[in-house]
């Protein structure tokens, strides 16, 4: 076991890999391996997921995109590509080499996205399913980069449980669906249409993108550290892991209510 600095003060536990809740996906857009192994000497036990977001890579050598993966592994952390690689490759009329490079090159993750590209419904979960059952766990992101109205949490949590039947690990509330309930400040009026959309389908099968540090907060205040959150910058990883603990002002240093309120 490993022994931290300060052994002598308490602070909460949470799941060890593989965690089912209180996951954190990061983005990478294409920073070297050096650079990922510096910040994952701290911040590796708390990644779960790691996407290589965009096309960036294509323009890098191979083998230095592959000893990436290779450092990934050793820190217990699952590489993917972002779902946009996918729809190019569909566009294309490469998805099957996608899917073979995937697996050849150790990438344990798909994510299926229509960002660019709309499937037809049936195509989608036959190509869930296909992934699924080769050995993949496919994250599907759900939602709408510009939403003109908030979710209707019955509807969503009926789509989102037909892509979770078909084979879907885990379903990713896109980051425009969040701006639209809460705000980029987190104080939008719509938080408790999204707390329905959790208490249908179970914090366990959804992870949402968060594009602010006020954003994150407010899911740690409202919905606890088993909140999974995706899309985070590599190195904003230290700075949100002592917030699932209840350290920190953006979640009013709860650690200390216990023993303050002592009378």
């Amino acid at each position: 076991m490993t022994e931290h600095t300060y052994p002598y003060l308490t602070i909460p536990d949470r799941q060890e890999k593989p965690r089912t809740v209180g996951r954190t996906m990061v983005h990478d857009g294409g920073f070297s391996a050096s650079h990922a192994e510096m910040i994952l000497e701290t911040a590796g036990p708390y990644i779960d997921y790691y996407k290589f977001r965009t096309f960036t890579h294509k323009l890098y050598p191979e083998d230095l995109t592959l000893k990436k993966i290779a450092l990934l592994k050793e820190h217990n952390i699952k590489p993917f590509m972002g779902g946009n690689v996918a729809e190019l490759a569909y566009v294309q009329g490469t998805l099957e080499e996608h899917l073979a490079y995937t697996k050849k090159h150790g990438w344990e993750v798909i994510e299926i996205s229509e960002t660019y590209v709309t499937y037809d419904e049936e195509k989608k979960l036959d190509l869930i399913k296909r992934c699924a059952d080769d050995g993949l766990e496919v994250i599907y992101e759900w939602g709408l980069k510009h939403p003109e109205k908030p979710l209707e949490p019955e509807e969503a949590a009926e789509d989102i449980q037909r892509y979770l039947e078909a084979g879907v690990t885990i379903a990713m509330v896109e980051e425009g669906e969040i701006d639209m309930l809460i705000g980029k400040d987190g104080e939008g009026e719509h938080g408790d249409t999204l707390k329905k959309l959790f208490e249908i389908v179970g914090p366990e099968n959804l992870m949402v993108e968060c594009g602010t540090m006020k954003q994150v907060g407010w899911f740690m205040l409202e919905m606890g550290t088993v909140i999974n959150l995706a899309n985070l910058e590599l190195d904003a990883v230290i700075d949100i892991e002592p917030l699932r603990r209840g350290i920190g002002r953006i979640v009013d240093n709860v650690i200390y209510k216990p023993y303050l309120n002592k009378s």
